[in-house]
């Protein structure tokens, strides 16, 4: 299996997910690089248990998140199976508690539910192409399929960007001052 595709994303965890399936949604054919056997990352492994910033602050409990999309989506579906969570404010800032089954579950079920989404599962980034400073292509490879995919387009969610390093590609790191 060599699935094409218009866009590779490496990392297939907590931004993973939702940069796949929306790139999905708007047409492009993406595939999915995730090296474990799961989707949702340090959201199912980690000791994270709440996610923040989906609310508006203040007094009053929210109603609803303050994006529409894939974001409320997400907190419908997790909420839907756990039906009395709600939001819990935390100091300034309100937060909607999951269990890590749960956010697994829904981050599976929405990457699996996209006709233009592949995921390979137990597989890496393999080798990237650099024109210059800039990213030019990129292939992966499953270690339990054999399968290949390339692109010239790809999004590292991976923790520290760890593909950008491949072949010293120009990486920007957000959490970096």
């Amino acid at each position: 299996m060599n699935p094409a595709c218009d866009i590779l994303i490496a990392g297939g965890g907590v931004t993973g997910v939702p940069a796949a399936v929306v790139a999905a949604r708007a047409g492009m054919r993406v595939v999915l690089v995730e090296k474990s056997g799961f989707l949702g990352g340090a959201g199912v492994t980690a000791l994270h248990r709440h996610i923040c910033g989906l609310y508006l602050n203040g007094a009053v409990d929210p109603a609803d998140t303050l994006n529409s999309g894939l974001q409320r989506e997400i907190v419908s579906k997790l909420t839907s199976l756990s039906p009395s969570n709600h939001p819990t404010k935390m100091g300034r800032v309100w937060v909607l508690a999951f269990e890590p089954a749960h956010f697994r579950s829904v981050y599976e079920t929405i990457a699996r539910d996209e006709p233009n989404l592949t995921v390979l599962f137990s597989s890496t980034v393999k080798s990237l192409t650099c024109d210059g400073n800039l990213f030019a292509g990129g292939r992966c490879i499953s270690a339990t399929s054999q399968a290949l995919a390339s692109t010239r387009v790809m999004g590292t969610c991976m923790a520290l960007g760890e593909a950008a390093g491949l072949q010293a590609a120009v990486f920007v790191n957000s959490q970096q001052p």
